[in-house]
């Protein structure tokens, strides 16, 4: 009942990450960007990336199962749109 699509994503592909300056082994590599101070996508792709990783944890194995009919979480577009509060 309380295994999400963020646990499985997670145990089998790791943390999920949209851009490359968002992964870890890659800034090891390359630790700094040129452009991340003015980076015109890096800020919209964090809050989508957010956004992505809110839905796999509310999103239940049991709801999937359940077919379409059944209550799923899903982002209103007020809450895509949203500026994150961390």
């Amino acid at each position: 009942d309380a295994i999400t699509l963020g646990d499985v994503v997670g145990a089998l592909e790791g943390a999920p990450n949209l851009i490359s300056c968002d992964v870890p082994a890659l800034l090891r590599q390359a630790p700094s960007c040129e452009v991340k101070p003015t980076c015109p996508i890096r800020s919209p792709i964090q809050r989508v990336h957010e956004r992505l990783l809110d839905l796999l944890e509310r999103t239940t194995l049991r709801s999937l199962a359940a077919g379409p009919d059944a209550t799923r979480p899903s982002l209103t577009p007020a809450e895509l749109t949203a500026p994150t509060q961390t």
